[in-house]
């Protein structure tokens, strides 16, 4: 049997999001891995202008390469480093539909992986809002981090989907301040989602740290609403 040495980062990951990942998808560590080193794109610092740390972002891609969506919705671009994860992760599996909801515009173009994408400079809740129906099967979250602003996206999603849904969101345990208090309003909601995962990598933020990068701990949710479900486990 051929043994593969994992690095510190991996290992962090790994420890960091398995078991999350195998109780929304059953897979094997081997497997996880193989889709965290299929992603070539990093985070912070890698990407300076991503809000979101590394192996939150490979977390982003892993999630999509094992949900396969047809259709995607990414509340929250900034400069466009996480959209570059899904845009790679629906060309590996070849196929999938992708919708940009920010209410401005940050992205840099020229550093995008590809132009698969539909744009839509409008306030998330507005956009959803106005929507007849939604039927996207997976949901990144990461625009507005105020708790009620947060908590009604989600209600709107839970209330307007056609189908079941994953959904990543970022900075779930981020320090609270007047723009950032995501965790209420997820934990207003959080019943109704069949699986629901707060995900951190400690390490990753303690070795950031330790290189002298001013970090703190942000976080991620992996979860998975299935319609009409009780929240009953």
């Amino acid at each position: 049997m051929i043994t593969t040495t994992r690095t510190i980062a991996e290992t962090n990951f790994l420890n960091a999001y398995y078991e999350s990942f195998n109780e929304l998808f059953k897979i094997s560590e081997r497997e996880l891995l193989d889709f965290y080193r299929e992603d070539t794109y990093g985070g912070y610092p890698h990407t300076p202008g991503g809000s979101a740390y590394d192996s939150e972002m490979k977390a982003l891609y892993c999630m999509v390469r094992l949900s396969k969506p047809e259709k995607i919705l990414e509340i929250g671009q900034w400069r466009g480093d996480s959209t570059n994860h899904i845009l790679l992760a629906i060309e590996k599996n070849g196929f999938g539909e992708v919708h940009l909801v920010d209410i401005a515009e940050n992205v840099i173009y020229e550093n995008l992986h590809s132009r698969n994408f539909t744009r839509h400079l409008c306030d998330s809740i507005a956009f959803l809002s106005t929507v007849p129906e939604l039927d996207f099967d997976f949901i990144a979250q990461d625009g507005c981090h105020q708790a009620h602003h947060v908590q009604r996206e989600l209600q709107i999603l839970k209330e307007k989907t056609t189908r079941d849904f994953h959904i990543w969101a970022h900075d779930y345990f981020a320090p609270v301040s007047a723009a950032v208090n995501v965790r209420p309003g997820w934990d207003a909601e959080k019943g109704d989602f069949s699986k629901f995962f707060p995900c951190v990598n400690r390490e990753e933020v303690h070795l950031l740290q330790s290189e002298g990068h001013r970090v703190d701990v942000c976080g991620i949710v992996l979860a998975q609403f299935v319609q009409r479900d009780t929240g009953v486990k």
